[in-house]
């Protein structure tokens, strides 16, 4: 058996780090209030943990990263040929594929506080490969000039210091400015009582629905005999049994200790704690299947707000990350890369629709623009021009003086002369009309 076995057997209380100088490290992990042990493996055996790191990493790794060129106007322009944008959207190494790499940077991000990545660079200095690193062999410091190098610890022992600008680093909420604090670590007590309230609600059901149950003898047992009629008791009692029939010899009673599970409150427990551990996570209950407090009528603004508090913030904090990384300091005022959060914004079909019209009629959108935004294909260059209703004005030309008409040009109405065919046509047609309009009173009729 390895070293790391051997000290997780005699320090069942310890988590054993990998890669450490001289061996395995020994990381102590306390004890709970409610009797569990929690670290960020057995974390992950309470099911809302597991689903909101699931959620939150699998929705940031699923949308689009582009990178774009800021164009003379001040607009943005997509740069689909960009190799950086192939190892943050296709494969960011030959073992990989970008959505395995994005998931498992967010969720070291969001358990250990920290998701590493080493940038490879090629001969010239450009990043060609990202390689996750795990965080519980990287340790951040500071070197004898004061900057910051990164310590990776492989699995035999050996260290590598990195520069700063050679890892990428995905830090959550810290008190130094450079590492995140550990979230299991600091809701060890919150997952600690979910835990303890699902290993109660199982030991509940193995004992066959009893809290405790005690046999009293009228006689005096000798050892052997209390072994075997002990022995007899708990394999007849024990176990998720629907019936089971228990009969007592030479006069014994049987007695059930403790409250009723309903007492306990046991489902209460175990409801609060969904709640309680989504709080650490900036998760939604509804995200991890709890629909307790969701209607028809909120559930779609619940959506909404999981986007803007719980996926928002880490997704400004890995486009940063890349722009200071991965663009270098060359681009970086022309080139940036962009998570794009629409498809999750989007809402139900009425909500588009409405939202459409009204980016149309202003001219916002264009009509190739909605299709895109829709997954559709455009319609061509007609459907980049945009369009305004034609009795829109400015506020400035509403307070502006009525233009005055312009003076009749000469030989018009001025009984002058003039060469228009048209014009002369018509005053002789109303010529030949005055005597009959004022036989008829000044009147005429069509």
């Amino acid at each position: 058996m390895s070293a790391r076995g051997w000290l997780s057997r005699l320090l069942p209380w310890a988590r054993v780090m990998r890669g450490q100088p001289g061996g395995p490290r020994i990381i102590m992990v306390p004890r709970t209030i409610a009797g569990v042990r929690v670290d960020h493996d057995t974390a992950f055996k309470s099911s809302v943990v597991w689903a909101c790191v699931r959620v939150v990493s699998e929705t940031l790794a699923m949308l689009p990263w582009e990178i774009y060129a800021r164009t003379a106007n001040d607009e943005r322009e997509k740069i689909g040929g960009s190799p950086i944008r192939a190892l943050l959207s296709v494969q960011p190494n030959p073992e990989t594929t970008a959505f395995h790499f994005r998931r498992t940077l967010m969720a070291h991000a969001l358990t250990w506080g920290n998701g590493y990545a080493e940038i490879e660079l090629d001969g010239g200095g450009r990043p060609q490969a990202l390689w996750t690193l795990e965080p519980d062999r990287v340790v951040p410091r500071r070197d004898e000039s004061g900057a910051l190098v990164y310590e990776i610890w492989s699995g035999s022992g050996q260290k590598t210091i990195l520069p700063a600008n050679r890892v990428l680093h995905v830090p959550g909420l810290g008190f130094d400015g450079v590492t995140g604090y550990s979230v299991i670590s600091y809701a060890a007590q919150s997952i600690g009582l979910a835990l303890a309230a699902d290993i109660f609600g199982t030991s509940f059901f193995a004992s066959g629905g009893a809290l405790c149950y005690v046999f009293t003898h009228p006689g005096t047992l000798n050892p052997e005999a209390h072994k075997n009629l002990e022995a007899s008791l708990n394999a007849k009692i024990s176990g998720a049994k629907s019936l089971t029939w228990l009969v007592t010899e030479e006069g014994m009673k049987a007695e059930v200790l403790g409250a009723p599970l309903k007492d306990a409150k046991l489902p209460d427990v175990r409801q609060q704690q969904i709640a309680d551990i989504c709080r650490w996570f900036r998760v939604p209950p509804h995200k991890v299947a709890d629909l307790s407090r969701a209607t028809f009528s909120n559930i779609e603004h619940q959506s909404i707000d999981f986007v803007i508090d719980g996926v928002m913030p880490w997704a400004v904090l890995l486009e940063q990350e890349v722009n200071r990384k991965l663009l270098g300091p060359g681009v970086r005022d022309r080139l940036f890369s962009k998570i794009n959060l629409n498809a999750l914004l989007r809402g139900d079909t009425a909500a588009r629709s409405a939202f459409y019209t009204a980016m149309l009629d202003r001219g916002v959108f264009s009509i190739n623009q909605v299709l895109r935004l829709e997954d559709m294909n455009g319609i061509g260059p007609d459907g980049d021009k945009r369009m305004v209703p034609r009795n829109m004005t400015t506020l400035a030309k509403l307070g502006e003086d009525p233009i005055p008409p312009s003076p009749p040009r000469e030989g018009v109405g001025s009984g002058g002369a003039t060469d228009d065919p048209d014009l002369l046509d018509l005053r002789g047609k109303l010529a030949a009309a005055k005597p009959n309009s004022a036989a008829n009173g000044g009147m005429t009729h069509g």
